[in-house]
């Protein structure tokens, strides 16, 4: 491994086994730089830290990022020293990213990238390294736990937070989805030291061997024999080289695309229907929303609103998919962008960037592809960092104050929709302009001025009164009696105002002061305790009535509306709406329950998709979005999801560091494209979510992928905790 030419992409092959490099079957192919502790990877800056020194011009990472680099290389360091020693491993380590010298300011704008993407590949090698340390720590322990290596960092001063950090990272994860680079094993071998084919199965590492006369004179490799079909294969090919160029040359050639058959990117697609959605939007915006809207459009925010990137998909490159971008890195992304490569839309306050959308700044013009063998200045012979010091432990930074108050998440007012959402019952009046008498009179002199206390407080009477009929409405088919009678029984006692206002969802602190006063209060109670009761509402109180002046049964969306049954172990059924021809989006909306279901048929009739996705996200109520098969497209490549929980000792006391760790955790699931699927969900998921998901990410239709039972765990902050009690 010589710093001046290796690169981590010379490591991604498999190498025959040897006691100190086996650890190189462990390199992954794809390193994935998401999740707390390699976040900092993730992303390559384009515009690098620009300074003045000696009067030449000098070009280096910013400070953030170098310092970040700087803590991250010392930490494998110290963590891959750590576990070699405590569990006797023999290897010998590659040289340390900082070598290839992405710490050191140069005159090149080109040699300072050179040197950041090929240290950047290089902490891929370390990490296959400290998966190797991690799986022969496992296997130490007669149970095949993490416990003990997590216990041997603890001991050597490592935080838990930090710990958790690595192993919800890909490191840990030796499952199939991460491809590793492999190793190939001599079977003849007698050297004890050397693994089985079956330890390196197990964790998920291929392995080739030989197979000859040699190895089938030993019986207890009998079962390693390649199966007859796969002789006669090789046979075959072996007698006719020529055989995989004749089958070749049989092959049609692929149809190529004219410039009227081409396919429209998908960034068209989804800008053309949001054009349509908020062209909808605009017509029933009201003048409060239109306001705050053109306060957004005049500066739009960089921080507060959510990014997304628009990237080439890794299984298929002619697919564009939409990827959000951390809330920390909302504002480095944009920076990256030029003017033209970015668009704002103030409907739905968010970003969108890509390099296709327009021309990029003069000094983007570099072609990355001949980075890697650009050659160095100079090569680092000192680390950054003293290394006879206490190790560097990365902590992950502090969450801002400012995120941790609900009033600063980016949650939508969720009765937003509910003016639009809901059948009007207000008749309207029909007299001519002429019958209507002036508000003042010339003969008689004005009334006067309603004090604004009164005002007010009528306001929020007049205001109470109608959410109730709205949720009456629209959750239970409540309609009100033509016209509203101006005077009904009050609720006399508090008792009974708070068993109405807390079955109706709705702040007991806020209606208190007014609850009583509220006219159609008697009403709603004495409709829904006959609900409770089982009694059958009259053919005027409800629409599901044949005979209601609004029947359900004249919802157009009502016949639009069928039943499913999924099939496998999770059957059930969905209310699902089909269409047809009159369809906005490729996907199909599906309620969980009948209930839902209703609701989405008395929502307002222009409500399009989108509205009614958009209205169900505002108010947590679960759904799911089925697409045909057929018309399914490459997924962007997803992180593999953690498969473990973090542990915690019997006597551990939880900190502002942990809550840190865990929010940055639960962003990095939720930034994942299956992330849209905990808005769906509803409840607590729901809940946690809003705060990073955006909503118009579930507009993109279904995911692959749904979330595991350890990320919904994690999301919710779940930790394995030890009692100090055995068996407990």
């Amino acid at each position: 491994m010589r710093t001046q030419t290796s690169t981590g992409d010379d490591f991604i092959k498999p190498f025959w086994w040897t006691e100190v490099y086996g650890w190189l079957s462990f390199v992954p192919c794809k390193p994935s730089y998401t999740g707390l502790l390699f976040e900092r990877l993730a992303r390559v800056p384009k515009h690098l830290h620009e300074y003045v020194e000696e009067g030449q011009w000098k070009y280096s990472l910013s400070p953030e990022i170098k310092e970040s680099w700087i803590k991250l290389d010392w930490w494998l360091s110290c963590a891959t020293s750590v576990l070699a020693k405590e569990f006797n491993a023999s290897v010998v380590r590659p040289f340390s990213p900082w070598a290839l010298g992405y710490y050191v300011a140069r005159s090149s704008h080109c040699h300072v990238m050179s040197t950041v993407h090929k240290s950047r590949s290089w902490y891929g090698v370390w990490m296959g390294l400290l998966s190797y340390l991690i799986a022969q720590a496992k296997s130490a322990n007669v149970t095949g736990t993490d416990e003990h290596w997590q216990q041997a960092l603890i001991k050597n001063g490592f935080p838990s937070d930090t710990i958790d950090a690595l192993l919800a990272s890909t490191v840990c994860d030796f499952s199939s989805t991460i491809e590793r680079a492999g190793v190939f094993l001599d079977l003849t071998r007698k050297n004890t030291k050397q693994p089985s084919i079956e330890w390196f199965l197990k964790y998920n590492i291929p392995v080739w061997y030989r197979w000859g006369a040699q190895e089938m004179s030993i019986p207890s490799l009998a079962f390693l024999a390649p199966l007859e079909s796969q002789i006669q294969c090789a046979v075959l090919d072996l007698n006719n080289p020529v055989q995989e160029t004749r089958v070749l040359a049989q092959r049609p050639e692929p149809v190529k695309e004219t410039s009227q058959s081409a396919k429209r990117p998908e960034y068209e697609v989804f800008f053309t229907a949001r054009d349509q959605r908020n062209a909808r939007r605009l017509l029933h915006e009201s003048p409060t929303d239109r306001q705050t809207r053109l306060n957004r459009e005049r500066k739009p925010p960089t921080v507060s609103a959510p990014v997304f990137e628009w990237v080439r998909s890794e299984d298929d490159e002619n697919v564009w998919c939409r990827v959000q971008v951390r809330r920390a890195d909302r504002e480095e992304t944009l920076g990256q962008y030029s003017e033209q490569q970015r668009r704002y839309d103030s409907f739905s306050n968010e970003w969108d960037c890509c390099e296709e959308f327009g021309p990029g700044d003069e000094e983007d013009d570099w072609d990355y592809d001949r980075l890697l063998s650009f050659p160095d200045e100079s090569i680092p012979t000192t680390p950054p960092y003293d290394t006879s010091t206490v190790p560097m432990i990365f902590t992950p930074p502090s969450v801002p104050e400012q995120l941790l108050d609900s009033e600063h998440l980016d949650v939508p007012h969720v009765h937003s929709l509910r003016r639009a959402a809901v059948y009007s019952s207000k008749p309207t009046s029909t007299e001519p302009m002429s019958q209507l008498s002036p508000v003042h009179s010339s003969s008689t002199s004005p009334e006067p001025p309603i004090p604004i206390s009164k005002l007010f407080r009528s306001r929020k009477i007049d205001a109470l009164n109608q959410e109730i009929l709205d949720l009456l409405h629209l959750h239970y088919g409540f309609t009100p009696p033509l016209p509203l009678p101006r005077s009904t029984p009050l609720l006399t006692t508090e008792a009974e105002s708070k068993r109405l206002v807390r079955f109706l969802g709705l702040s007991w602190d806020q209606c208190r002061p007014y609850i009583g006063q509220v006219p159609c209060a008697s009403l709603a109670k004495s409709y829904l305790d006959g609900l409770a009761a089982g009694h059958r509402p009259k053919d005027d109180d409800c629409d599901l009535n044949m005979q209601n002046r609004s029947s359900l049964s004249m919802s157009e969306r009502c016949h639009y509306l069928r039943i499913v049954e999924s099939v496998g172990q999770d059957a059930r059924s969905f209310y699902l709406f089909d269409f047809g021809d009159r369809a906005e989006v490729p996907w199909k909306l599906a309620l969980t329950n009948a209930a839902d279901a209703l609701l989405v048929c008395r929502l307002d009739p222009w409500f399009r998709e989108s509205d009614i996705v958009e209205y169900l996200l505002q108010h947590a109520i679960p759904f799911r979005t089925f697409l045909h098969m057929d018309l399914a497209s490459a997924a962007p490549r997803q992180t593999p999801p953690p498969t473990k929980l973090p542990i915690r000792a019997s006597n551990f006391q939880f900190g502002v560091k942990d809550y840190d760790a865990y929010v940055r955790q639960r962003e990095m699931i939720l930034t994942q494209p299956r992330g849209r699927v905990a808005l769906m969900r509803g409840g607590i998921i729901w809940r946690l979510s809003t705060s990073v998901v955006n909503f118009s990410s579930v507009l993109q239709g279904p995911t692959d992928d749904n979330l595991t039972d350890v990320e919904l765990n994690l999301i919710s902050g779940t930790y394995v905790c030890h009692t100090g009690v055995p068996n407990q």
